[in-house]
């Protein structure tokens, strides 16, 4: 069966979810972990009490470790379902809309900068990872991911919803928003890849 990866990720883990066609059951779901504990787990707070040298070096660490730790986790999951008989082509992620200044120190600066750039940091690790194993990427704003989902299967926002929670009784829990949004995700993904 062909199928696509969504994720859900957060500071330190993602939710992954593998999904057939829209409607189907989920083939599998996991949390994958990112993390490295010999780093901080909010890179950016941490590298706000450094001067920006300091600051510079722990980033560029934690962006090697979150790199290393996605595509590890991201290729085990790859291959578990491959081994399975699975064909993986696609994988969809929830994006934010903010845009990060190039410079560190205006990044520093601003609180909601920190989150926005802890969340590229996770992101940017899945995308790679992502695209290592051969996977087209498809990236939604998180906040548009339900009206792309509608538009791009051809469903009302209420019979999106009962799909998901039909799939989510299926499954049995945890079968959260993030579990959702992670299935959106890849159905969008699995949906643009077919173009």
């Amino acid at each position: 069966m062909r199928i696509a990866l969504g994720f859900r990720p957060h500071t330190t883990w993602t939710v992954a979810v593998a999904v057939g066609d829209p409607g189907t059951s989920v083939v599998e779901r996991r949390r994958i972990e990112l993390g490295d504990p010999s780093l901080p787990d909010q890179v950016y707070h941490a590298a706000r009490e450094l001067d920006i040298e300091a600051a510079a070096d722990l980033v560029r660490r934690a962006e090697g470790a979150v790199a290393a730790t996605a595509a590890h986790g991201l290729g085990e999951f790859v291959a578990d379902l491959r081994a399975g008989g699975h064909e993986v082509t696609a994988a969809g992620l929830p994006t934010a809309g903010a845009h990060l200044p190039e410079s560190l120190g205006k990044i520093l600066a601003s609180h909601a900068l920190l989150h926005a750039a802890e969340g590229d940091l996770v992101r940017g690790a899945l995308i790679e990872a992502a695209s290592g194993q051969g996977l087209t990427v498809y990236r939604a704003a998180a906040r548009d991911l339900v009206a792309h989902a509608c538009a791009a299967l051809g469903y009302d926002e209420r019979t999106l919803g009962r799909m998901l929670d039909d799939l989510g009784r299926a499954i049995g829990p945890p079968w959260r928003r993030d579990e959702k949004d992670a299935t959106l995700a890849a159905w969008l993904a699995l949906k643009s890849a077919d173009r």
